[in-house]
């Protein structure tokens, strides 16, 4: 990491800047401020990476950023081409968590990296399956507050309640940011970081990631190729 560079994180989340931590202090939280209404028939990944976009790009918009990095990221949760987002009220994530349990769905996000007028962008794509939840067990976990402000009206790193059978993919990417993919993003700005990011994230989370540090320097890892822009 060099001195005269920070990292901007374009978001209000608490779970990317906590997940951001585990791999460095050194960054500036900014959250950006857009409309993030789907368009008419837009697909939910082409969703996820525009939104991703346009956080990233409303950063340099207001204020200077010359030799910073801004970090954006979307995530949604998505089932058969349908949008799942965060919960308007309980009513809303009752409903939702009752149409999610016992079922496969997916959860995206999408990570873009800005500096200088470039962009990288690439796509994390993960399967969960739900348990089985009672809807005695769904009104227990909304009493928590928990579901409010998450994409799918849960998180999975809650372990008072079982709510997740399985995960196909990266687990940060469900929490929020994937920090093997954030990795790749920056090592396009030759730009590594003090920690090695796979065993870092390894040892936070509880989930057997198979991912491997060779692995992670492959393209193959992911699930769209990077998107580089000039913008």
């Amino acid at each position: 990491m060099r001195d005269q560079e920070k990292i901007l994180l374009a978001s209000g989340s608490q779970r990317r800047r906590e997940l951001l931590s585990w791999l460095t202090d050194r960054y500036e939280i900014i959250p950006s401020d857009i409309d993030e209404s789907p368009l008419p028939g837009e697909l939910p990944q082409v969703y996820c990476q525009r939104i991703a976009e346009q956080k990233a790009l409303a950063i340099p918009s207001r204020m200077e950023t010359q030799n910073s990095f801004v970090l954006a990221a979307d995530t949604i949760v998505y089932s058969q081409n349908r949008i799942i987002g965060k919960p308007k009220d309980e009513q809303d994530a009752f409903q939702i968590l009752t149409f999610l349990q016992g079922q496969i769905h997916h959860v995206c996000t999408a990570v873009t990296l800005y500096r200088n007028g470039k962009t990288v962008s690439t796509l994390c794509d993960t399967l969960v399956r739900m348990n089985p939840l009672s809807q005695a067990t769904i009104r227990s976990y909304i009493a928590t507050g928990d579901p409010m402000g998450k994409a799918g009206a849960y998180a999975i790193q809650n372990t008072d309640f079982n709510l997740v059978e399985s995960v196909e993919g990266c687990y940060t990417c469900v929490i929020g940011l994937p920090l093997c993919h954030v990795e790749k993003l920056f090592s396009f700005f030759d730009y590594s970081f003090e920690k090695n990011v796979i065993e870092c994230c390894k040892s936070h989370i509880h989930y057997n990631c198979v991912v491997d540090q060779s692995e992670m320097l492959r393209k193959s890892l992911f699930n769209q190729k990077i998107i580089e822009r000039n913008v």
